[in-house]
């Protein structure tokens, strides 16, 4: 009876690092496969305003109607869903802002 409860044991823990595996790495496969090689989007916000900016990156022309030379825009990483999403709203007459939050990396010890 020893033996099989240390083989049960011993399996019960290979079940569970596989599961997280998957849970981690099932994340990851989806994100990649719906939004880094279908949906992917960048847009472009004002930090001043909070409110979409009007970029040309080939020609380096970086513009915000509402704040003019002041902008300060950063580069949002979104999906074409969520833009159309955007569209849609600011066709309708309703304003939408954008707060971007700075990057924070994690210090791990």
């Amino acid at each position: 009876m020893g033996r099989y409860r240390c083989k049960y044991n011993i399996l019960v823990g290979i079940i569970e690092m596989e599961k997280d595996c998957m849970a981690i790495s099932s994340v990851k496969f989806l994100q990649e496969k719906f939004i880094d090689h279908s949906d992917k989007y960048y847009i472009y916000v004002c930090k001043n305003c909070n409110k979409k900016a009007v970029v040309n990156e080939k020609y380096n022309i970086y513009k915000c109607h509402y704040c003019g030379d002041n902008s300060d825009i950063v580069k949002i990483k979104s999906t074409w869903s969520c833009k159309q999403f955007f569209d849609e709203i600011e066709s309708c007459n309703i304003g939408v802002k954008m707060y971007p939050k700075d990057n924070i990396y994690q210090k791990f010890e």
